[in-house]
This record gives structure tokens, sequence and C-alpha cells, in this order.
């Protein structure tokens, strides 16, 4: 409360939501100050329970900002004190909001990796915006600041002091090491990054509130069926060199790496080009079985053979695959094997997606597959002794934050966590990837364990 710009970058689950709320009920009663809550969509009714549980707002005081633009329009003029509202709701309505309430002095943003992690997309610099000519009071809410890049933190840092680097030009300048085709392939001065943030924000882990927890990483490495590795090979080589290390945040994937990951992914529903306008661009698709109907892949069959375990005892399943045929082809494979099953995943509805986890947690579903994207805030699985990661994309804090929603107080016993490696495939690489993201997220604060999956399949 001494500093008007600040961040809490205390670990998930450690209860950074309540001192949140009662920040904002101090800047209302005591400085008539409004806020605006941005989160991901689906926080926004638990974080509007937990405000009224923390704080003495009322029920009217604090209004949901979300909808078609009628609704939407009137939800602004209400007469609330706080606003919560997704990230895009933040961008494009606090030019409203300001005009309905002058009071409006506030922003809070939770998860705000997920909503403004990168510099130049249109949502960050409206917030740039926003927090100069309408709001002087800041805070940031993540335990993943750092989402694989470093300048992941700017925009953070640029709101609370501006001055440490100017721009994010300056921000590159000092941390970014570029090769000689200007692409960043890592990142040095650490030290003073880590600085910055020790100054500005306040971090909480979770092994000192909970102690350390015991987790079991299985490697469990596959092989691909020869078909399946016929196919592969042709894009191997390309793939491994793509995805060197300069592809850090997989945005840039190439051809040769999607082709590659959809084949040990899902063979079975390969989405190619067949027509091309004048310019060379993709304007007609046409979907591939590249594969014998109905032929299981190495995944599948490890995931039979822990599907079948399950099913015996009875016990839950949490599987977390990154790409969405490949959700779908894994929770057919569960469902054959007998266990209940649903999916969560981009083309789920936020409604459908609270369905689906209050099943999961009530035991109407044994097993659960998901991304970790979509899944990485929000949810408590601590139900769950065994999570299979049947694949991973490029986000190291994914893999945290997945192995978290298993992890949501003291645990009983360890937690087993699955790691389904293709032999000699680019899963190898991938994994390299998110222990070096790790590393430079452990270099900036030591608290921050590195992954070191590369170890564990190795071994």
């Amino acid at each position: 409360m001494r500093h008007q710009r600040w961040a809490d970058l205390s670990d998930p689950g450690t209860g950074k939501t309540p001192p949140a709320c009662v920040w904002q009920w101090w800047l209302w009663s005591e400085h008539g100050a409004k806020t605006c809550w941005a989160m991901p969509k689906g926080l926004l009714e638990k974080n509007r329970d937990e405000l009224l549980a923390w704080s003495e707002f009322a029920p009217d005081d604090v209004v949901v900002v979300d909808g078609p633009p009628k609704a939407r329009a009137e939800q602004m003029r209400s007469p609330g004190k706080v606003f919560l509202m997704g990230f895009t709701r933040l961008a494009e309505d606090w030019r409203t909001i300001k005009e309905h309430h002058p009071e409006f002095d506030a922003v809070l943003v939770d998860e705000i990796h997920m909503g403004f992690s990168t510099h130049d997309a249109k949502r960050t610099q409206a917030l740039y915006v926003c927090m100069n000519k309408a709001a002087t009071r800041f805070g940031a809410m993540t335990g993943t600041l750092v989402s694989g890049r470093l300048d992941s933190a700017y925009p953070v840092i640029r709101i609370i002091e501006p001055r440490y680097y100017m721009s994010h030009s300056g921000f590159m300048a000092e941390h970014a090491v570029y090769d000689d085709w200007g692409k960043v392939i890592g990142w040095q001065n650490h030290e003073k990054l880590s600085k910055i943030l020790a100054r500005h924000s306040v971090r909480v882990t979770f092994d000192e509130i909970f102690g350390k927890q015991e987790i079991v990483w299985v490697p469990r490495i596959v092989h691909m069926t020869a078909k399946q590795r016929q196919l592969y090979d042709k894009f191997h080589e390309e793939a491994m060199l793509e995805l060197e290390d300069r592809w850090m945040d997989g945005s840039d994937e190439g051809v040769a790496t999607i082709r590659a990951r959809q084949i040990m992914a899902h063979p079975e529903e390969i989405r190619l080009p067949i027509a091309y306008n004048d310019k060379g661009k993709p304007i007609e698709w046409k979907t591939y079985n590249l594969v014998p109907e109905g032929e299981m892949t190495g995944k599948d069959m490890q995931l039979q053979i822990d599907a079948e375990d399950h099913k015996r005892t009875g016990a839950p399943l949490l599987c977390y695959a990154a790409l969405r045929p490949e959700i779908e082809r894994s929770a057919a494979v569960l469902e054959k094997e007998g266990l209940s099953v649903d999916v969560i995943h981009g083309d789920v509805p936020a409604p459908s997606r609270a369905r689906i986890d209050r099943a999961f947690r009530e035991g109407k579903l044994q097993a659960l597959v998901a991304s970790p994207e979509t899944t990485s805030v929000g949810f408590n699985w601590s139900h769950v002794d065994h999570i299979a990661m049947i694949s991973l994309d490029y986000k190291n804090v994914n893999v945290v934050q997945a192995v978290r929603r298993a992890i949501r107080g003291v645990r009983t016993k360890p937690l087993k966590v699955s790691l389904y490696v293709y032999h000699n495939s680019i899963d190898q690489r991938i994994y390299r990837i998110l222990d070096r993201k790790s590393l430079d997220l452990h270099a900036i604060d030591p608290t921050y364990e590195p992954l070191r999956l590369r170890e564990v399949i190795a071994a």
C-alpha cells in the first residue's frame, strides 16, 4: 500500500487474491478510487466471489463486464466500484469506464503474463495509454512474469517505472543476445532484471507456505509405429534445425516442425493446403489421414497401459496434450478403455469448462484431457495423484502451472508425472528449450527451480 504501482509474483496457490481484494477495498474506502480488475475470463466469477468474501463491498458494488455490446454498455454505466473484465475488455473499454466513472484510478491485472506480455501487441499498447491517461495506481499478479522470454517482464516494468530502460529497444539492447540474422538466441544480464523486480514486487514461494512437495517424474520413452516413423523421418532433420534455440517462444514454428508434430500427435487429422491465391497464400485446405484407419500410435499405446491401471484402481487420471486433435484422440483412447472422460481446450466454452471441472472434482469423470494453456489458472485438482504429459508446448511456465493444478496445498502422497517422449524425435529438442527457459527464470530469481526435464528423460 506504500507503493502506487507494484507486482505480486508469488507462486500459484500461495494466496495472491485475498491481499489484492483488500487493496481494492482500501483504495475505495480510504481514497474513493474505483478499480478495473482484468483477468482471464475463466476467473471472473471466482474472483468476484473472493472480492465479496475478502472486502466490505456489497454485491452491487462489484460489476462483471462481459457479454454482447449492449449488455456491456449497461454494465459500465452501473454504479459499481470495482469492474471485473477480461484482458481485451480492459484494453478496449477503459475510456468508457473513465467517462462514466471519473473515480476510476486503479488497474489490477491477474495472471498478467497471459494478457500483456508482448510489448508491441495492440492490447499491451492500450494498457500503456490507460495507465498514462486514466489511472495512477497499478497492481500486477502472476507467478510466471517471465514467460519464456525475458522481455515478457518489460510491460510490467515499464508501467511501474519506465526510467529503467526508457524503451523496449533499450531493454532488448541490454538483455537480448542475437545471432547474425537478428534472431534472439539467448538472454543476458539477468542480475539487473532480478534487482528491479525485487525492488518493486513481493514473492512468496509455494514451498514457503506448504513445504517441499514431492514430485516423481517418470520418463515414458515410446516408439512410433513403422508407418508413423516413415512419415516422420521425412521432416525430422529440417524440424530439428528449425527448433534451434532461436525459436524461443514457438510462435515461429516452421513447416517441417508443424508437420513433424502433427505426425507424432494426430496423424489421422492433418490439414494441408491444396489451393493458393496469386500471392502464394493457401486459400483451400484438405484433411488427410496419413496412417491406416484406427491404427494406434506409440503414445496411444502408452496411454492405453496407464488407462488400464487406472481402470483397475479407480484413481483419477489427468492428461495434458498441446494440440487440440491430440486431446480429442487421447480422450477417445481413454474412453475405449472404459474410463469416463472429457476434454478442455480452446474450443470448449467457459460454461462447459466449469461443468467439466466440477464433474472431475466430484468423481463423476475419472479422466480429463486438457491443454496446459487453457487450464493454467483457476482449477484445483488436488485429488489427482498421476498426471500424464502426453505432449508439451514451448512454454516452461505451462509445465509448472499444469503440475500445480494437482498441488493446491499439502499433499499426503507424492505426485507422479509421466512424461511421454517419442524416441529420436523433436520431443527431446522441445524439452531442451523448456529447460533453457526455466534456467533463465532461475537466473532472475533462484526460488524458481529449474525444470531439468532433459535429465529426467535421459535417465
